[in-house]
């Protein structure tokens, strides 16, 4: 069996968890292995199960347990604290994240495999895992010592291939419940992000007045190409009020509909930029994430099938999401492909998008709040630009496989 713990909000996380999980049932020889999801709060259901669990795949005596992000870091601490040692002899366990999350020092020799992005650790958090493995060796009397794999990995692992958006833009096309993208000779996409941690876990914002300077920025390349903007948003961008720190989104007061089924007034960052693109009277439309039950359709995917069906078409994505990066850097082709700093970006995501650059796979931007203005990032490719890279899910399914089998 494989088993994952995420926030099943986060599908970013989510997603990063099935793409491991997938590709290591490809990967493994017999070609048997279960694939099985879980929350945080089934975590003595996923217990009983384990622990009844007649391991039947061939050559795998072990069940592989991945937890991504903050959800699945508890989940594993967990079960290194659990006293147990006949559950902990049947997991094989792996931690990964989009960022480095400073608690994971404390899985340090108590899992199997961690694994993150290479722009996510440095010299510094090298040295303090390792500091924390020879702790854990010392401590090793008090709980089943383990000797931890750290694994770098080139961005995040995902799903979204080329035909993936292409489906998805197919299916947006035919479904009359969602707005219909307007016939244009060319097209500007946007993907607005939001607010986002650090690796301590303080928020970032991405103000109303950044959004602002980057609407006039896309409206005025909109008017240069005589194209249509297409903006989408998702359930971070406006997420908390960046002067008390309210979470808007979880008070239900951002991204939601009334009772009447009318979509409440727009979060003040999505909000600032469509005041900008009405001012500038640019042909635009506007798909507003909600979040309701079932959930609509997203667009981000079918605006991704949309620019790579056109390739005069451009997309510009905010870079405060590594998923998002990873995703559209995979998909679509450097002259399509326009990453943009705000001030939600932590030092991982500025990293991130740097690494991207430097392998000439995009242009970048950064929107500076103080001059008003978007200004280009200059960062040469290297020799390595052309370069094929592992996939991040291969990477991360191959360490497990041979984990297992030593």
């Amino acid at each position: 069996m494989f088993h994952f713990f995420t926030d099943k909000n986060l599908m970013g996380d989510r997603n990063h968890a099935l793409a491991i999980a997938e590709t290591f049932k490809e990967k493994y020889p017999s070609g048997q292995v279960m694939i099985k999801e879980w929350t945080g709060d089934q975590f003595l259901e996923f217990k009983k199960e384990v622990l009844n669990q007649n391991l039947k795949v061939p050559n795998l005596n072990k069940a592989i347990v991945c937890g991504i992000g903050t959800a699945g870091l508890k989940v594993l601490k967990r079960i290194s604290e659990e006293s147990e040692l006949e559950l902990k002899n049947k997991l094989f366990t792996v931690f990964s994240s989009h960022q480095f999350i400073e608690e994971a020092i404390d899985l340090q020799g108590k899992i199997n495999i961690m694994a993150f992005d290479e722009n996510a650790i440095d010299e510094e958090i090298l040295e303090k895992l390792k500091s924390a493995d020879e702790k854990a060796r010392k401590d090793h009397q008090n709980y089943h010592y383990i000797k931890t794999q750290i694994v770098t990995m080139n961005g995040i692992p995902h799903r979204v291939t080329s035909s993936f958006v292409r489906s998805a833009l197919d299916n947006w096309r035919k479904n009359l419940t969602v707005k219909a993208i307007p016939p244009a000779d060319r097209y500007i996409a946007v993907i607005l992000g939001g607010d986002a941690p650090d690796s301590l876990n303080k928020q970032r914002y991405f103000l109303p007045e950044e959004a602002a300077v980057f609407a006039e920025f896309i409206a005025k390349e909109a008017r240069e190409m005589g194209a249509t903007v297409l903006v989408t948003n998702g359930p971070r961008t406006g997420k908390f009020n960046p002067v008390t720190g309210e979470d808007l989104f979880a008070a239900g007061k951002v991204h939601k509909e009334s009772k009447e089924g009318k979509e409440l007034e727009l979060d003040k960052v999505t909000k600032a930029f469509e005041n900008v693109l009405k001012t500038k009277e640019v042909s635009y439309l506007l798909v507003n994430y909600i979040k309701k039950e079932p959930q609509p359709p997203s667009a981000y995917q079918p605006f991704i099938g949309l620019v790579l069906e056109n390739p005069t078409a451009k997309m510009y994505v905010t870079i405060d999401s590594s998923s998002n990066m990873s995703e559209i850097r995979d998909v679509l082709p450097k002259t399509q492909l326009n990453l943009v700093q705000i001030g939600s970006a932590n030092a991982t995501h500025i990293k991130q998008m740097e690494s991207i650059l430097r392998e000439g796979r995009a242009q970048g931007f950064v929107v500076d709040k103080v001059e008003k203005s978007v200004k280009p990032i200059s960062i040469i490719a290297t020799d390595l630009a052309n370069v094929a890279r592992e996939p991040a899910a291969e990477t991360v399914a191959t360490a497990i496989v041979h984990g297992v089998k030593s």
